[in-house]
């Protein structure tokens, strides 16, 4: 249970990603439409992979083979975490510096004591 926890609190996570970017959250505005698209194919194929797994070994009787297994689960979280993870964490480009236009009259001063 702790593995299918971690990965179902992964698809929460980057989920809440993909509505806050597309409420306009300033926070993730800097990341492109293209890269919020790649989170929701990601998160959209290890969900449909989890749900169907999950119903078929809820279906099944305690004394078969599981339909998937822990590491299986480690695997889809790791996978989910490094296609969504960098993207997530993409920092916001800095502010680009802009010197202040010269004031003339500054400069008038400046001749003036020359």
């Amino acid at each position: 249970p702790s593995f299918e926890d971690k990965l179902r609190k992964m698809i929460v996570l980057y989920r809440k990603f993909v509505d806050e970017h597309s409420k306009g959250d300033e926070k993730y505005a800097h990341i492109p439409a293209e890269d919020v698209a790649k989170v929701q194919q990601s998160i959209a194929d290890c969900e449909k992979w989890f749900n169907e797994a999950s119903a078929l070994q809820a279906s099944m009787s305690k004394f078969d083979a599981p339909v998937y297994t822990c590491s299986e689960l480690e695997v889809k979280s790791k996978e989910l975490e490094k296609s969504c993870k960098p993207i997530v964490n993409k920092p916001k480009p800095k502010p680009k510096e802009e010197k202040p236009p010269a004031d003339p009259e500054s400069e008038k001063k400046d001749e003036a004591a020359a």
